[in-house]
């Protein structure tokens, strides 16, 4: 019964963020902060490349590392994520992405947290974006195998734009942010973990400029070092750089390795 429940949350989550396109600029990094972190030093490490040939010559390139150091009442987190594309010769992605957090466990359920962020996408217009936030986390476990966590965090944001061709650079923007994030996962001991997060970002004083992503995903568990992962996305982001549209959807697949 509880799998049932779990998995209708899943789908129906899934089902409703498939009716958009384009894109935004939150990451989630609760996949990384929630599950089994063992003590000390541990790395996780993501490849995915894609190439096509026929009517056009496409290949797609991606990795990420995260870096955790864990003690009984603190954790230290560090990803950076690289991903480069091109058709017929030409670049058609290109992104950074670097993240730091720090969590202090202040009870047995409740936390704190402070992060800085630093990222850029060249073909979304973004030459830097700078995020510094900090707040409490609440994480329970009603069952054994279900773990939720609740968190709300003052962000400040620093947004640079790049210019096209023949256009006027746009301004740069500094906006104050509330971060919330919902996240809810579901383990099976022996094949592996369907999860979804929900992040809404609203901007202190005009609640109308948001930024909004919703991720499911389920990590297929191959031994206990190696998983194989599915991951739907829907971001949508009301103030985009001009020229760039609010919302984005993406479907990916991974292999993610554990040490």
């Amino acid at each position: 019964m509880r799998f049932v429940l779990f998995f209708a949350l899943f789908v129906s989550s899934f089902v409703f963020f498939c009716f958009a396109s384009a894109q935004a600029q939150i990451v989630n990094m609760q996949s990384a902060l929630n599950g089994n972190i063992s003590d000390g030093a541990g790395v996780i490490a993501e490849a995915r490349q894609e190439q096509k040939t026929g009517n056009s010559d496409t290949e797609r390139l991606a990795g990420q590392a995260t870096l955790t150091y864990k003690r009984p009442d603190d954790l230290w987190l560090l990803t950076m994520r690289r991903e480069y594309s091109s058709d017929s010769g030409e670049s058609s992605a290109d992104s950074r992405f670097y993240h730091l957090r720090y969590r202090y466990k202040l009870t047995e359920n409740w936390g704190w947290e402070a992060y800085a962020q630093e990222d850029a996408d060249r073909f979304r217009r973004s030459k830097s974006r700078t995020v510094f936030g900090t707040g409490p986390r609440y994480q329970f476990s009603p069952i054994g195998s279900l773990d939720l966590a609740i968190s709300a965090a003052y962000m400040h944001e620093d947004e640079r734009f790049s210019a096209r061709d023949d256009e006027i650079s746009q301004a740069d923007r500094i906006t104050k942010r509330v971060s919330n994030v919902f996240y809810i996962s579901y383990e099976f001991e022996k094949w592996g973990t369907l999860a979804n997060v929900t992040y809404y970002q609203p901007e202190i004083g005009y609640g109308r400029n948001h930024r909004t992503l919703n991720e499911a995903s389920i990590a297929l568990k191959i031994n206990q070092y190696v998983s194989y992962k599915f991951t739907h996305s829907y971001a949508y982001n009301h103030r985009p750089a001009e020229g760039i549209q609010t919302t984005d959807k993406s479907f990916i697949q991974s292999l993610s390795l554990k040490i």
